[in-house]
């Protein structure tokens, strides 16, 4: 699953506060990746198939822009820990992911 990044807010999501509560600032400061301080919907996950990001990935590894900091991992934890919109089991595989990516 993927987490999407705006450089705006929607009219919808910002008058629905359990969405809002899983959007964070991130900010082009400290993404070298961003171009705009921007927003990451962690209110809305996205699956993938795994396999055609794979072959995409190995197609062109320029692809990959750039990582997000600790910080934010530890601020998507947090959101993700208190989301009322996202399934348990998934929230649950977010986490495990997530805690591993900052074990490494």
């Amino acid at each position: 699953m993927l987490f999407l990044i705006n450089t705006a807010l929607t009219a919808f999501k910002q008058s629905r506060p359990d969405l809002m509560a899983g959007q964070l600032q991130i900010t082009a400061a400290e993404h070298s990746c961003l171009r705009y301080d921007s927003w990451l919907d962690c209110a809305e996950p996205h699956g993938y198939d795994i396999s055609k990001l794979t072959a995409a990935y190995e197609w062109d590894r320029g692809i990959v822009r750039g990582h997000i900091s600790v910080q934010l991992r530890k601020q998507i934890i947090d959101v993700l820990e208190t989301s009322r919109v996202i399934e348990k089991r998934k929230v649950a595989w977010l986490l495990a992911a997530l805690r591993q990516a900052l074990s490494e």
